[in-house]
């Protein structure tokens, strides 16, 4: 999962419960997705947070940060 992948979608509940997969594969790449009824939004799926470690070494990884170690005096 990319932390710099996210946008937010609207989508019908007829239209998410005939593409359940594709949409959830879209909130696993970090998409939000906003689920309406009849026009009305009704609910919101997000992807679950991650720790702050895990987002820490994914930005490390996308080269981002610089790895380094706290040292306390």
């Amino acid at each position: 999962m990319s932390a710099l992948a996210m946008s937010e979608s609207t989508i019908g509940l007829r239209e998410l419960r005939a593409r359940l997969s594709h949409y959830l594969s879209q909130v696993k790449a970090g998409d939000t997705l906003v689920i309406t009824e009849r026009g009305k939004p009704v609910g919101r799926i997000v992807p679950v947070k991650t720790s702050r470690e895990t987002r820490i070494q994914e930005m490390i990884q996308a080269g981002l940060l610089e790895s380094w170690k706290y040292r306390s005096s």
